[in-house]
């Protein structure tokens, strides 16, 4: 499991276990990685590693920023 909260103030935590501890680093990694730059208007620049629904400001939303 992880929580994370992103530099442009997006938080994020893994829904359900994950298998190793190193899959849970790879994968706070690429969130922290996603939401580093809270000045960035380039969404898909943002979002080139999203795998999984996550929270934003909006509530949850999809890897295209539809809300879910």
């Amino acid at each position: 499991m992880w929580e994370a909260a992103g530099a442009d103030g997006t938080l994020g935590s893994a829904e359900e276990p994950l298998g190793s501890e190193g899959e849970a680093v790879a994968a706070a990694g690429a969130f922290l990685i996603q939401h580093a730059d809270g000045d960035t208007d380039d969404h898909d620049a943002a979002h080139a590693g999203c795998f999984q629904p996550h929270p934003s400001a909006d509530g949850y939303v999809d890897c295209d920023g539809r809300p879910l």
